[in-house]
């Protein structure tokens, strides 16, 4: 739980659920004006991907249970790197 100010408490999946809808709020409003918005999350999906090398280098790594419906499940990943750091750095290199 977080605390904001003195006597606000707020949970953290509700204060992840604000901070997306600051993003796509904040995005919506820069594409109106013609910026150009890079999404992040959507390279990394593309990278990431069983049919990419680094799809097959993360999979040959961490085990192909992580793929689910031909994608990776990054919470999968997330699940067996966090609780084995040499398997993380493994994954950062």
């Amino acid at each position: 739980m977080a605390k904001i100010g003195k006597n606000v408490k707020i949970k953290e999946s509700c204060r992840n659920g604000w901070s997306i809808l600051w993003q796509i709020f904040s995005l919506s409003f820069f594409k109106k004006f013609g910026a150009v918005v890079v999404s992040a999350d959507d390279i990394v999906h593309r990278l990431l991907s069983p049919e990419t090398d680094l799809g097959r280098k993360v999979i040959q790594l961490i085990g192909s249970d992580i793929v689910f419906n031909n994608q990776i499940d990054r919470s999968k990943i997330a699940e067996k790197v966090f609780n084995q750091p040499s398997l993380l750095r493994s994954l950062e290199k």
